[in-house]
């Protein structure tokens, strides 16, 4: 998932059960949010720093806030 500025890409790891995020303008990671399962779905809500994660295993979603999209918010 793309964040609403652009400026951050979240993946999905479902092994290590977790998402990163990483910079677009550098290509590093910046952030890494430990999930209860094995994430499969992100999103971002516009603009907020929450992320909303689908876990396929628990049939459920998971809310993760996250720093980085916290503080582009407020650039």
């Amino acid at each position: 998932a793309l964040d609403a500025s652009g400026a951050y890409v979240l993946i999905s790891n479902q092994i290590s059960k977790s998402v990163s995020i990483i910079s677009t303008a550098t290509g590093r990671l910046v952030e890494t949010l430990g999930t209860v399962s094995a994430p499969y779905g992100v999103a971002v809500l516009p603009g907020t720093a929450m992320v909303v994660v689908t876990l396929e295993e628990q049939h459920a979603i998971q809310l993760l806030t996250s720093q980085a999209l916290a503080r582009s918010l407020h650039r």
